[in-house]
């Protein structure tokens, strides 16, 4: 195993040690403590998201688009908590995060039984979609790109498999895409 699997994989038990025993509100003043030091510390990310905030909203001041992004970097402190919580969940527990809106439109293009594609990549917590849909409804396929390090890879692709899901990797996947969507099946994008 590399250093770096082993660094990824010591990280991964730690935070999954914390979210598994720690009290919802303690997770949640952490993931905030969590999202300001990275926020600060990532001035990589911060500079895209900048960018991207004056492409959407050019109106806003400097200060209105730090506050925003301080709030994208809480979001997704708090996404990788949700991500923890829902390895090895039940139905129920997915079913109890979710709220399908307008969801007469789902029920009404599933009887037509034409293939559907929902678009989710980086909208909110993407990883639930797949989830929630497999929970209540049944089998879908998924595409995602493949993780560097093959054991967070293995770990992800676990999670994600839950409930009837198949994982089709982004790369060179295709083939797979259009064959489930041939046999009718629904994949998230």
């Amino acid at each position: 195993m590399k250093n770096s699997d082993k660094i990824y994989l010591s990280l991964y038990y730690i935070l999954k040690f914390f979210v598994t025993f720690m009290p919802e509100c303690i997770l949640h003043f952490l993931a905030l403590i969590v999202a300001r030091i990275a926020f600060h510390l990532n001035k990589k990310h911060r500079k895209i998201i900048d960018t991207n905030l004056q492409i959407c909203f050019p109106q806003y001041t400097q200060k209105e688009r730090d506050k925003l992004s301080l709030k994208i970097y809480e979001n997704f402190a708090q996404f990788g908590i949700d991500c923890l919580q829902n390895q090895n969940t039940t139905k129920e527990k997915i079913l109890n995060k979710v709220n399908f809106i307008n969801e007469n439109f789902l029920i009404d293009a599933l009887a037509l039984k034409r293939p559907i594609i929902f678009t989710t990549a980086h909208y909110g917590n993407w990883e639930i979609l797949s989830l929630a849909y497999a929970a209540k409804y049944g089998a879908i396929s998924i595409v995602g790109k493949k993780l560097k390090s093959e054991i967070m890879y293995e770990i992800l692709s676990q999670s994600r498999t839950q409930f009837d899901i198949e994982l089709i990797d982004k790369k060179g996947g295709i083939r797979q895409m259009l064959s489930a969507l041939k046999k009718g099946e629904l994949w998230e994008f």
